[in-house]
């Protein structure tokens, strides 16, 4: 619950700053570019409801594509679906 399973994972660098912020608010509200991510994230925020298979992409971009903390979209979802 405090730290990640594999003890280097505490180690990486996230992105921060207003950068990321607005990176993230893109991700939020469907602007990233990426059609399928885009698409998953209006329909979460539209519907409260988002595949498994989609959230699996959206997490998986936010982390690894936009080098977002994965702890920020956790926090959204958690919020948004139903």
């Amino acid at each position: 619950m405090t730290g990640a399973f594999r003890p280097e994972y505490d180690a990486i660098a996230w992105e921060q700053g207003p950068a990321a912020d607005a990176l993230f608010a893109a991700w939020c509200d469907g602007r990233t570019g990426f059609p399928l991510v885009d698409a998953a994230m209006r329909q979460l925020n539209q519907t409260g409801y988002m595949h498994n298979r989609l959230r699996m992409v959206a997490a998986s971009f936010l982390s690894k594509d936009l080098g977002l903390d994965w702890r920020r979209g956790e926090a959204y979802f958690a919020q948004q679906l139903l």
